[in-house]
């Protein structure tokens, strides 16, 4: 049998994935919003959400639970247990993929009425095969994480975004070539990645049944094994908080964009201005900003087997350890890409999207794409920090058993965002700015609470000072030495040149000052790949 990877080396298979999936989403977002234009990403995006929406209520709180006692039950070597949790699990699932993927296209007109675009039903009907297959791929790689086995999810991952590419683009060049119109096209995209979900299925079905993915040690058959009944209670009660919690976050997400678009049109926008001013928003803002955190929920889906498995040991200080370096690895990631990302914000938009006129103001000035969304960017910047430090908290609190309390969180943030949305988009003078700052409330929020929480329930205590500090200087050092090369260069070089020049000397200048300051734990650095070859070259360096 083959050697459990740690979680931190987990958590980098599913980066180096999210890194490679985060690529290909880019070769096929930016040539949809080029090529198909942001009415069409507007539609893609709205039915999108709702089934992210429902895939989240069917999806996420169960992996996370399959992941949880399996990882348990694999630590007592109980391995009949472990395969009898995903048969459990398998059946769970397959039975609500096929319920969600029958009520969401059952209830595709009335979705399609309440975001006021009564064409996007087809567009939700294309989508709803990829519900019924994504319930079943979760089952697996639930199972396999608490194996603490990445692999399968990161090959599934990357299938998955391979097949969005090739047959999603594929499916809307050709349908703007047919002259169908922008629901239709978005309807086509849609249904291609449903069926681009068949090809990671095969993959995990055929690394379960046929390969040799599991990662077990010896099994010890005098262990008692528990009924079908008890596993299954086990998987709802641990599943059910974590799900209604990130499900209130995603329901806010489809609330949010009827709600931008409504209230735009309130303050005196038309219905197409409305929808062009949300799908820049969405297809140029939103792609950059969603990309960061995905390097840190690898952390969080790696510390659940992590930290349940140290538990069900009864190793409480080595789960603290846990937690602690998950957050300083992850503030060491994501802090220099929340302030390069806001001080860069336009450049970088100009890099990979098409400019295009959103509106005329008041004075009847042309409003370009890049200047809105380079400024709406900026101001969500911030929280991505603060979203990163809630899928990192938010896990802690799942692998310690204090999942309900992140129902609190959720619904307290998501109240803020609501009512500040709802009350920022309906002012003239800030519109559509009200967005991203109601979003960073929200975040705000919401992490606020989760800290409060792990402190109470677990007993640990971050450091700001040994998390946070060092990698907040260098990223302040960062994020200068980013808008001072740019502004610099652009003078003599084209913009898209000096872009490239100023992101590379802000990632210099950062590993140079983090370095110098000693921000990285020596410790940290030996769980990363090939890490104790890197620990003593740093440490002959005496830069650790």
């Amino acid at each position: 049998m083959t050697r459990k990877q740690n979680y931190v080396k987990g958590a980098f298979i599913l980066i180096f994935a999210n890194l490679i999936v985060k690529v290909i989403g880019a070769l096929f977002k930016i040539p949809m919003q080029q090529f198909l234009g942001n009415n069409v990403m507007s539609s893609f995006g709205q039915a999108y959400n709702f089934y992210a929406m429902l895939l989240t209520i069917s999806t996420t709180g169960l992996p996370v639970a399959i992941s949880r006692i399996v990882a348990a039950s694999n630590v007592k070597h109980n391995h009949r247990e472990v395969e009898k949790i995903y048969s459990v699990s398998m059946k769970l699932l397959l039975c609500i993929g096929i319920v969600g993927a029958i009520l969401m296209a059952a209830f595709s007109k009335a979705v399609a009425n309440f975001v006021a675009v009564p064409e996007l039903f087809t567009c939700i009907i294309a989508i709803s095969p990829a519900l019924f297959f994504i319930c079943i791929i979760s089952s697996f790689r639930g199972y396999f994480q608490g194996l603490q086995n990445m692999i399968p999810t990161a090959i599934s991952q990357t299938i998955e975004a391979l097949s969005k590419l090739i047959l999603g683009l594929g499916a809307g060049i050709w349908a703007k070539s047919q002259g169908f119109s922008n629901e239709n096209i978005a309807a086509c995209v849609l249904l291609a990645i449903s069926v681009g979900m068949v090809f990671s299925f095969l993959y995990l079905f055929i690394a379960k049944c046929y390969g040799k993915a599991q990662r077990m040690d010896e099994d010890d058959p005098s262990l008692p094994l528990r009924s079908s009944k008890s596993i299954l209670k086990e998987l709802v009660s641990i599943a059910i908080p974590i799900t209604l919690s990130s499900s209130i976050m995603y329901i806010t997400s489809v609330v949010d964009a009827s709600l931008v678009i409504r209230r735009l049109i309130d303050i005196g926008h038309t219905k197409d201005i409305a929808q062009n001013i949300y799908g820049a928003y969405s297809s140029m803002v939103l792609v950059l900003y969603n990309l960061p955190p995905n390097f840190v929920n690898p952390f969080a889906i790696s510390i659940i087997p992590q930290i349940s498995a140290n538990i069900a040991r009864g190793l409480v200080a080595e789960s603290k350890k846990v937690m602690d370096t998950t957050l300083r690895i992850c503030s060491t990631i994501i802090l220099p890409c929340a302030m390069g990302m806001g001080a860069l914000a336009k450049p970088i938009i100009s890099l990979l999207f098409k400019d295009e006129v959103v509106m005329t103001d008041s004075n009847g000035v042309a409003v370009m794409a890049f200047d809105l969304a380079g400024q709406l960017l900026t101001l969500l910047a911030p929280s991505i920090l603060f979203v990163s430090l809630i899928y990192v908290s938010s896990a802690i609190l799942q692998a310690t058993g204090n999942e309900k309390l992140s129902i609190i969180s959720a619904l307290s943030g998501v109240t803020v965002k609501l009512v500040s949305s709802y009350v920022l988009l309906g002012i003239p003078a800030v519109g559509i700015y009200g967005t991203p700052i109601s979003t960073t409330l929200c975040y705000l929020v919401i992490i606020i609470f989760n800290f409060f929480f792990l402190v109470k329930k677990t007993g640990y205590v971050p450091s700001l000072r040994r998390v946070f500090l060092k990698p907040l200087i260098a990223s302040a050092c960062c994020a200068a030495a980013a808008l001072g090369s740019h502004m610099a260069l652009s003078s003599f070089i084209g913009g898209k040149i000096a872009t490239l020049c100023a992101i590379a000397v802000a990632v210099l200048v950062y590993v140079v000052i983090l370095l110098a300051i000693k921000g990285l734990n020596k410790d940290d650095v030996k769980m990363l790949p090939k890490g104790e070859k890197l620990c003593g070259l740093l440490e002959r360096l005496r830069l650790i």
